[in-house]
């Protein structure tokens, strides 16, 4: 009986030294994703943006907050207030629910009509010189939705190219590193807490040391809408 006792003391000491090494490498792994994914979750704007929530923001905003979310298209209310908004002016309201509208087409896997949408509203964009938060989280949608259909190699690829992309210049096609964009992210934090969720959901997609970065913004993504 002794022996076992020793024998059930050994195993029980090698798993408690397992388990402590186990915390020890999960935390030093978290404690690298926070420094690599500093760079969006903290530098890219010139404000508190990452779980700060500012106040109530406005209908149509929440609902294009909404229509980001995969199984989007699924939501009877979501789809019925796009469809009885649409609207042809050159005006805010008009742009965003047309890029809440593509984003739904996007949740349908209906990517080339979104796409029409995306160019649409990024002809309008350019009129106004505003901050492209809006359109850029609509792209990151669509190639995230994009990511899903290749093979995990082609993913990993595009995932990366993608991220260089956000990194070195700003955004996928506007630059997102404005003063307009610095004010409205003080604004409404809101809708750059989204971007940066929607960018981790992309890294997820892409290598370990990607994945490790967008699981890290996905744990600690504190905001629901």
């Amino acid at each position: 009986m002794k022996g076992a006792g020793k024998w059930l003391a050994l195993v029980g000491g090698f798993v408690l030294c397992l388990a402590v090494a186990a915390l020890i490498v999960a935390f030093k792994v978290r404690d690298s994703a926070r420094d690599e994914s500093r760079w969006l979750v903290s530098d890219m704007w010139q404000a508190e943006y990452f779980n700060r929530a500012r106040q109530r923001i406005p209908e149509n905003e929440a609902i294009n907050i909404l229509s980001l979310r995969p199984g989007a298209s699924r939501r009877e209310k979501l789809l019925t207030y796009v469809a009885s908004h649409q609207c042809g002016e050159a005006e805010a309201r008009c742009r965003l629910n047309e890029l809440s509208s593509a984003n739904l087409l996007v949740d349908r896997g209906e990517l080339d009509s979104a796409l029409n949408l995306l160019a649409s509203a990024v002809l309008q964009l350019d009129k106004t010189g505003d901050c492209a938060i809006g359109v850029e989280s609509s792209l990151l949608r669509y190639h995230e939705a994009k990511l899903q259909a290749q093979s995990p190699a082609e993913a990993r690829v595009a995932a990366a190219g993608l991220i260089v992309n956000i990194r070195t210049k700003g955004g996928l096609m506007r630059n997102l590193r404005t003063d307009a964009c610095n004010v409205l992210a003080r604004q409404k934090p809101d809708l750059f807490h989204t971007y940066v969720v929607l960018v981790g959901r992309v890294m997820q997609q892409g290598k370990p040391s990607l994945f490790k970065q967008g699981a890290f913004i996905d744990s600690t993504n504190k905001l629901d809408f």
